[in-house]
């Protein structure tokens, strides 16, 4: 069927029944009877014949009825106004309820205000549809003495129909649009943003200039954008717009304060404290000059010579905190003084040549370099001070009491505290009861520690005026303590009119008790091992192995180190008088009250210390304490020590000639392919690769009594002896799964580590021994040992540290370390007899750094100085050819400030510093290759008759053949000499 309007087919579906829509319908109808005048016949026919209708015409319909309604009102609503001009009001009332009931707006009852408005709404003839309406704007401007009429341009009425409406954003906008209002806005806008410039560098110089350092440490760059907060409140609006994205950066105040900067150094070149701070960054990085300079030209950062005097300045202030330690200290002294509190021990008691607890002894018995030692006496406060032997035997025998089985250790969570730490605690409680008001005040002390910084300047062309020049100079910092010093005595006893035999000086030696204590910690280390290695340990005592072996300073410990870089002093510590002249310029950071002097300690590495003994012996005879240099007391570190210990370990157990012997050093290192694994010469050329690889044999070898005393094959399998591990102990609680392994891990100590130092028995070796199993046994016990020492280092346990010393004196002394054997006696002998009660506690507290303030993250005094000569001599490689000595002491003096400005930076701008830990590498299949060597050669098992032909008189205990004779007079005759000051 055809469509009645538009007359095209139509598809079901897609049309319209007309009689559905009577509306339609009869308007259509209508419209061609009126209009068009049709036949009414002639319609109806029509109808007939076309019933349907598409969607589209019956929608164009629809609208058409719509618009023919609307029609019709709107000539009822003129037709009514019309007779309502002649009606009167009542005309009008009808009208507006009309237009009230039409829904449109309500007209007052006014007569002429009422009926104008429709009336424009009235059809214009085809004349004034042709014509637009003309409006013409006039604005009469009045004053005294005249009247000023002027017509305005269609733009300008515009603005003044805006402006009568009070609306100013179309205002604004048809400004924007004409380009000459436009051009006057922006100049306006550029005069009001010079004028906020000139203001904001004027008011703001005293903080963008930068040349106070603590400007350097503490910029933020909220500070600038505050400023322009105040100064340049348009400027600042424009670029947080320019800035303004969907989710806001964190880093908007930086670059805001970038750009800000940035503008205002191009005014006013002074002002450019960021771009310093930015310079520095870059220096640090290592950044060359010329990327300095380049980057200089945008007001990145500042030229390379302006940047060198920014290093100057910072450094100018570099000791402040230093010094500040210094001054409270010496307050302290001042106030205990005038409270009649004896801090220190009046110079009367003791005459010039009588006190001097660091007098020095030569001993070149071996060959090495001269290492002088000077020993002092505490035997006045050996209840109170000292360890003593009984003391120790009565720890063992209650510690031994305690348990029923020999194999089953004491639980070693913590580590041991000795008597006279126990006792200053004490003495520290009992001061606290005593205090009416129950105040407790932290007190803590500082040390110093040096080494020499070596660097050569080589010259591009060798000449007969141009030659390598070698620099070796004094590097120091300064380290506040973190353990309190309060209520701790600084009374120096004095040895001189004392017995010598009456000292104990069996003390500095390790007690039975230290061997049990020892033990107890090897369980621990073991049973880390075991659950680190071995797939059963790891799946079912992982939870019950002691992470960390806690001591009365752990919390403490554990905290981040406070450290004060001294720089560079241009003093060679080799030379008698350049060390003298070292130790005056660090006497002016000893604590003085009046004639009284606070000593602190130097630490430093043998050399170093016994250079400086010798150099304070040589003015013992000067008349003031300060011109005796006995502010300072040398104390040697423990990096260099455990590097000499690692030295004594190779030399025992490491020679060329086995290197077909399996499961010897050497023959192992070959076998896992360690080649940087060097000793030549009784010298470790690489201690990172010698100390990862003597730990890797070290484990394999526990890894492996293991399996042996458990009877397990592989890695993967189950203990197959109950008699030493119960079958269901995986089963049971949490501390009986503990105490089943440690009873384990100390039947490996009892079987394969042999550190007893009873000098009681003397059993000389038979020829029938088997070597080998000593071979292994005395790998793990010095192994042991050295893990010990390591683990005490990290977790910043004096006392464990102290006791490895003890079992470290007598291996120096059997492996013929003689300067490190005097070194380890004279702390020894220091701890025991020559210190107060302050200056022990920080010899024992103070040895460690902390750089990341997390648990077991210490790291010995002497290594952290190592890390800080690194620093300056990469810091050197940005002077390019300027390396001289001046340039090294500015670096070396900024070092500490650059470090603030970093964290001050990153902190900030919400830079994380990041962990600092680096994963070590896995070494299980190394270890797999030496267990299975060991297995196969039964290196854990008893044979009779076995040796190594190149370790033939090899005994598993090398303390065990130290004549104890000889070695105590050798401790008399050092310590009579360092009393009486030779």
């Amino acid at each position: 069927m055809e469509c009645l309007g538009c007359g095209k087919l139509t598809v079901l579906g897609d049309r319209r029944v007309l009689g559905n829509s009577p509306a339609i319908f009869s308007t259509w109808k209508y419209l061609l009877l009126t209009d068009e005048g049709i036949d009414e016949s002639h319609i109806a026919s029509t109808i007939k014949t076309h019933i349907f209708m598409c969607k589209k015409c019956h929608k164009n319909y629809e609208k058409l009825v719509s618009l023919h309604g609307s029609i019709k009102e709107s000539l009822s609503i003129v037709k009514s106004a019309v007779l309502g001009i002649d009606s009167g009001t009542n005309t009008t009332a009808e009208v507006s309820q009309t237009l009230n009931a039409s829904g449109k707006r309500t007209l007052s009852h006014s007569t002429a205000a009422a009926v104008v408005p429709l009336a424009a709404k009235m059809p214009r003839t085809d004349s004034e549809a042709e014509e637009p309406r003309k409006q013409t704007v006039v604005v009469t401007v009045c004053d005294d003495e005249r009247t000023k009429t002027s017509v305005m341009t269609p733009s300008r009425a515009a603005d003044v129909k805006s402006s009568a409406r009070g609306s100013w954003r179309a205002i604004v906008n048809r400004s924007m649009k004409d380009p000459l209002r436009k051009g006057y806005i922006l100049k306006c806008v550029t005069t009001l943003l010079k004028y906020e410039l000139k203001k904001f560098c004027s008011k703001s110089r005293p903080l963008l200039t930068g040349h106070r350092p603590q400007q350097l440490k503490n910029f933020k760059w909220i500070s600038i954008v505050n400023n322009a907060k105040m100064y340049m409140p348009a400027l600042l609006k424009i670029l947080r717009e320019c800035l303004k994205t969907k989710t806001k950066r964190e880093n908007e105040t930086s670059v805001i304060g970038m750009i800000i900067s940035i503008i205002a150094k191009q005014r006013v070149p002074q002002l450019c404290l960021p771009q310093k701070v930015i310079s520095l960054l870059l220096y640090s990085g290592h950044c060359s000059k010329k990327v300095l300079n380049r980057l200089n030209k945008p007001n990145i950062c500042v030229s390379h010579y302006t940047t060198v005097r920014t290093l100057v300045q910072l450094g100018s202030d570099h000791d402040r905190r230093l010094r500040q330690w210094r001054d409270e200290l010496a307050t302290g002294m001042c106030l205990r003084s005038d409270d009649n509190c004896e801090s220190n021990v009046d110079d009367s008691n003791f005459p010039v040549l009588e006190h001097n607890p660091f007098d020095l002894v030569t001993d070149d018995s071996d060959g090495e370099d001269e290492n002088d030692n000077t020993l002092k006496d505490t035997s006045q406060s050996e209840a109170a001070t000292s360890v003593t032997s009984s003391a120790d035997e009565r720890l063992s025998v209650q510690m031994m009491s305690e348990s029923s089985d020999e194999g089953s250790p004491v639980p070693p969570a913590y580590s041991d505290i000795s008597v006279d730490e126990e006792s200053d605690i004490e003495a520290n409680e009992a001061d606290e009861d005593t205090d009416e008001e129950g105040h407790f005040e932290d007190v803590f002390g500082f040390k110093i520690v040096g080494d020499n910084i070596d660097k050569n300047v080589r010259p591009r062309h060798n000449r007969e005026d141009r030659k390598t020049i070698s620099m070796h100079y004094y590097h120091s910092y300064a380290v506040c303590d973190r353990a309190s010093i309060y209520g701790l005595s600084d009374d120096i006893p004095n040895l001189r009119n004392t017995n010598l035999l009456s000292i104990p000086v069996n003390e500095v030696l390790p007690s039975s008790a230290d061997d049990q204590i020892l033990k107890h910690n090897f369980t621990v280390l073991i049973s880390r091992i075991l659950v680190q290695h071995l797939q059963f340990f790891a799946d079912n005592y992982n939870d019950v192995v002691d992470r960390h072996i806690k001591h009365i300073y752990y919390k403490e410990m554990s905290g981040k180190s406070d450290v004060v870089p001294l720089g560079i002093e241009l003093y060679n510590e080799a030379n008698h008088d350049d060390m003298l002249a070292i130790l005056e310029r660090l006497d002016d950071y000893t604590p003085k009250c009046d004639d009284q002097v606070q000593s602190i300690l130097l630490g430093g590495d043998q050399m170093s210390c016994a250079m400086a003994r010798r150099v304070i012996a040589d003015r013992k005879n000067s008349r003031t304490d300060s011109q005796c240099l006995k502010g300072i007391i040398p104390v040697v570190e423990d990096w260099h020590s455990k590097l000499c210990f690692l030295t004594a370990c190779f030399k025992l157990l490491y020679k060329e000639s086995s290197v077909s012997e399996k499961g010897t050093l050497i023959q192992l290192k070959i076998l896992l392919g360690h080649n940087r694994v060097t000793f030549s010469q009784q010298k470790i050329t690489n201690f990172d690769a010698c100390d990862d690889f003597f730990k890797i044999v070290l484990s394999s070898h526990v890894v492996t009594a293991a399996m042996e005393l458990l009877n397990m094959k592989n890695f993967e399998d189950t203990p197959a002896n109950d008699e030493l591990f119960p079958a269901e102990a995986w089963l049971e609680g949490t501390e009986t799964r503990k105490d089943v392994l440690y009873r384990f891990s100390s039947q490996i100590v009892k079987r394969f580590v042999d550190v007893d130092t009873s000098f009681d028995v003397r059993e000389s070796p038979s020829n029938n021994e088997d070597k080998v199993l000593a071979y292994s046994k005395l790998l793990m016990s010095l192994g042991m040992i050295y893990l010990e020492y390591c683990d005490g280092i990290k977790e910043g346990d004096g006392m464990r540290v102290l006791r490895c010393w003890r079992y470290m004196l007598l291996i120096f002394k059997a492996t013929g370390r003689t300067n490190y054997s005097i070194e380890a006696f004279n702390m020894l002998a220091q701890y025991h007899f020559l210190l107060s009660n302050r200056q022990k506690h920080q010899l024992i507290w103070g040895r460690f750094i902390n750089v990341h303030g997390l648990p077991a993250r210490n790291i010995p005094c002497d290594l952290y100085m190592e890390h800080l000569n690194r620093v300056v001599k990469e810091a050197l490689k940005g002077l390019g050819a300027n390396k001289t000595e001046k340039a090294m002491v500015y670096v070396g003096k900024a070092v500490g400030a650059l470090d603030s400005v970093h964290k001050n930076y990153d902190y900030d701008n919400c830079i994380n510093e990041g962990s600092g830990s680096h994963r070590a590498a896995s070494f299980s299949k190394e270890l797999r290759k030496v267990v299975k060597v060991l297995l196969n050669e039964k290196a854990l098992q008893l044979t009779l008759n076995r040796t190594h032909k190149s370790f033939e008189g090899i005994v598993s205990n090398p303390m065990s053949h130290i004549d104890f004779e000889n070695l105590l007079d050798w401790m008399y005759q050092h310590l009579n000499l360092l009393i009486h000051g030779f």
